[in-house]
């Protein structure tokens, strides 16, 4: 947005600050200068500021609102000005007649006006539009031109000689088109566009442009003046889809306040009356079916000290917020203050966000570089199952395997084959698709269509998996879990790979004590010969089981499913509590060679029943790899109240040949 600093000079009345002093303290307070500029206007020397607006200030995409910014700055009182409409009251003839039949629209204000003398513009106005790239036309369009840039309210003329009856505010519903203004052709092709029509034809684009068939020119004696505010959404939709951005369509796109376009329109008006002559022709039309109501905020005086990390006095916070003219009243507790927003702040909502008023006007530059704020730490509110998920992703894909996501719904009865669990299918109501109404009960069966796909490719070494819910019900309730699907199939290694990987996963996360038991219910789709359950720290935390050749077309082929929500209780109720140790731990490795189906859980067991629970802290498997058949372990035994020596030879005996 640009300003010439003259001009604030005259809103502004004890400005001292210089054009560059004022470009720097309003970058400071949130507005970057991005261009500053020595000009002449009305031949004498002056400069031009250039503004950086975010999109959420509608009020500062105009000169009146950088002016109350820079006052609220200096602690001045910017004075804008603010003109009524003479003598409406007291006319007979009836307001122009406006229907609106879009309730996008917020607020309509329209009057006629006659026997105006239509002219150039004087040399000031012309000079002022040429500063902001806007090309003088005539005395009528400059003018509501010059009053946007003033109050960011766009404005519409129309020479109401040249209109047919009523003005209606409707859509498109067929197949039309406009010539604009410029004498551009532009298909309305029922996009549903938002136009302002009379009777036979249409008069604009709401919003954006005006067509020539009511346009403004010298020789117009007889206007419709109104001025609109709407959805901005709307009209951000209509100039995108017809490629069409104005200044008009720049400022109403975005949440302009429909309160303050009644002193848009008053300036308007009496500026008309002193440049082009003219009286008013009818009453004021107004369309308000909504009045704008600013809802009190909860301020906490002492956030904005609290969120800047530097002491920011109680007087400066209150003082800035009326500079800034919210109306600011004092609540029976502590600190605590009702805060009302003025209209043209349509950003305001959220106690935040008035910390954030506070802080920038006190300015960001003085919040020191060297320290670090006092902030609370927040708290890690991830759940753990999110945590879980995002560790065994590293750890899978580190290990080279794919990962998949499958839709949740599948084929009526698909499910039950893979099923380990006593649980029935759910069956979705309205299904977005018949043929596949069921939540799935695994993630086997999504795993199964990737896989016959790579095996149709020639693609015969699968390694897959795949996180996600499953779904059931059981006595009646309906059921859920975040569940880990792993599938293998390459060949006679598939099993060992599955499990050295199975296990990897499951120390990483924390858990040792992983033992394979035979499953109590087999799936229609696994070898019944060769199906366990996966138990860690006595829970049943899933299944593995190698399926039965039809299921893939494949004969070596291996799932595994744990749930990861029942994994995470064993991990909480297994954690170790800080202890003192009266003696050190002798750390000592050991390598062992297990056949694939014998239990690694078993074995560490046996070997504490052999040594003795008294004089063994903790046997854990730190390393396991598949080796054709078999697989080879790491168990690291930290063994307690034993000096080296004995350590060391009570693990010789326990494993000959295997110490290192």
């Amino acid at each position: 947005m640009k300003v010439i600093y003259s001009q604030l000079l005259q809103l502004i009345p004890g400005l001292k600050a210089s054009p560059k002093e004022v470009g720097e303290a309003m970058t400071f307070a949130g507005f970057m200068m991005d261009a500053f500029e020595e000009i002449k206007y009305q031949d004498k020397k002056d400069y031009l500021l250039s503004f950086e607006i975010r999109q959420n200030r509608a009020d500062c995409f105009s000169v009146f609102g950088i002016a109350r910014e820079v006052a609220a700055y200096y602690g001045l009182k910017a004075v804008l000005l603010q003109k009524k409409i003479d003598d409406e009251q007291k006319l007979s003839v009836l307001p122009v007649k406006v229907e609106v039949e879009n309730n996008e629209v917020k607020r309509i204000i329209a009057l006629r006006m006659s026997d105006i003398k239509n002219r150039q513009s004087p040399q000031w106005l012309r000079d002022f539009l040429e500063i902001y790239g806007l090309n003088g036309k005539n005395a009528l369009v400059d003018i509501s031109n010059y009053i946007m840039i003033l109050t960011g309210y766009p404005s519409h003329l129309l020479d109401s000689d040249k209109v047919d009856g009523n003005l209606r505010w409707t859509n498109v519903k067929e197949d039309e088109k406009i010539t604009t203004l410029d004498g551009s052709i532009i298909d309305l092709t029922q996009k549903n566009e938002l136009v302002i029509r009379d009777n036979k034809k249409i008069l604009a684009l709401a919003g954006i442009v005006g067509s020539q068939v009511a346009a403004i020119d010298v020789g117009t004696t007889n206007v419709i003046a109104e001025m609109a505010v709407y959805n901005g959404a709307i009209i951000r939709r209509d100039a995108r889809s017809t490629k069409i951005v104005t200044e008009a369509s720049n400022r109403l796109e975005k949440d302009l306040d429909p309160e303050s376009a009644g002193i848009a329109m008053g300036l308007m008006i009496n500026m008309i009356k002193d440049i082009c002559g003219g009286r008013l022709a009818s009453r004021i039309f107004e369309y308000y079916p909504m009045r704008k109501v600013c809802q009190a905020i909860k301020f906490d005086a002492t956030m904005p000290s609290f969120y800047a990390g530097v002491e920011i006095p109680l007087s400066f916070s209150l003082d800035i917020l009326k500079r800034l003219q919210f109306t600011v009243r004092k609540t029976d507790k502590n600190d605590i203050y009702s805060v009302i927003c003025p209209p043209h702040r349509t950003d305001i909502f959220y106690p935040q966000d008035l910390y954030e008023e506070v802080i920038r006007v006190f300015g960001y530059d003085k919040i020191p570089v060297d320290k670090v704020p006092l902030l609370e730490i927040t708290a890690d509110i991830t759940p753990k199952r999110i945590i879980a998920s995002r560790k065994i992703r590293e750890i899978l894909n580190s290990c080279g395997f794919d990962e998949i996501l499958s839709l949740p719904l599948v084929e009526r009865g698909e499910s039950k084959r893979a099923n380990y669990l006593a649980w029935e299918a759910i069956e979705t109501e309205n299904s977005i698709n018949e043929n596949y109404p069921e939540l799935r009960l695994t993630l086997l069966n999504g795993l199964l269509r990737q896989t016959r796909d790579y095996l149709k490719k020639n693609i015969e070494i699968v390694d897959l998996f795949e996180i996600g819910k499953v779904f059931g019900k059981s006595d009646g309730e309906f059921r859920e879990f975040e569940s880990l699907g792993i599938f293998v199939c390459r060949g006679e290694k598939a099993l060992c790979l599955l499990k050295a990987n199975i296990e990897k996963v499951m120390r990483m996360l924390g858990c040792t004590d992983i033992i394979y038991r035979p499953s109590r219910m087999i799936p229609e789709l696994a070898n019944p010969y060769n199906c366990k359950m996966i138990e860690v720290g006595g829970k049943n935390c899933g299944i593995i089981y190698k399926l039965r050749p039809k299921a893939v077309v494949a004969k070596n082929a291996y799932f595994a499913e744990i749930n990861i929500d029942e994994l995470l209780t064993v991990i909480n109720t297994t954690a170790n509590p800080v202890v003192e140790l009266a003696s050190k731990l002798v750390p000592l490795d050991v390598n062992v060679e297990l056949d694939v189906d014998d239990n690694p859980g078993e074995y560490i067991q046996s070997i504490k029943n052999r040594v003795g629970g008294d004089k063994i802290w903790s046997m854990q498997i730190v390393d396991s790899f598949a080796a054709g058949n078999k697989i080879k372990y790491t168990i690291r035994i930290s063994y307690l109240g034993l000096i080296d020596p004995e350590a060391k030879k009570i693990h010789s005996e326990l494993f000959v040949g295997n110490v290192f």
